[in-house]
């Protein structure tokens, strides 16, 4: 009696240690507003503001660069080639605050506790960009051509 009972006990616990939390995963959107500036929405998994606002402008950033934004203005990425290949540029634009001039608003939709231990947080903010500055900017920085040359 005691070894079924043992035996219960421990397959319950095993049942019970094997739960697997699936967190909500990160997103992106994108839309365009006006004529030189777009809305991102960006959705992270962050244990405090400041690393979600952080994480946020590298997700927004790297898709503006890198993949491009279906259905907007910046449809295509800005910058040619892959991103192993512009990391240092991409780095010092975003650990020096070159991204500062171009954004013009950050904004908390909400945010909700996911998991407790370890503290996690689902962000969603927005981020408004000015592309026409920012192509600008890389046109005189040399990481993009001008159109025709």
């Amino acid at each position: 009696m005691f070894n079924k009972f043992l035996f219960l006990v421990t397959i319950v616990f095993i049942f019970c240690s094997c739960k697997v939390q699936n967190l909500p995963s990160e997103s992106i959107t994108a839309r365009q507003v006006g004529t030189y500036e777009m809305e991102i929405d960006v959705t992270v998994l962050a244990d405090s503001d400041k690393e979600a606002k952080r994480i946020s402008i590298s997700k927004a950033f790297d898709n503006i660069f890198f993949i491009g934004t279906p259905n907007t203005i910046n449809s295509f990425p800005l910058l040619e080639g892959s991103k192993s290949s512009q990391k240092s540029f991409f780095d010092s634009f975003i650990q020096n605050g070159n991204y500062a001039p171009f954004v013009t608003s950050i904004s908390d939709n909400e945010s909700v506790v996911v998991q407790k231990r370890p503290k996690t947080i689902k962000f969603n903010k927005t981020i408004r960009v000015n592309i026409q500055s920012l192509r600008t900017y890389l046109t005189r920085e040399g990481n993009i051509r001008r159109f025709g040359f």
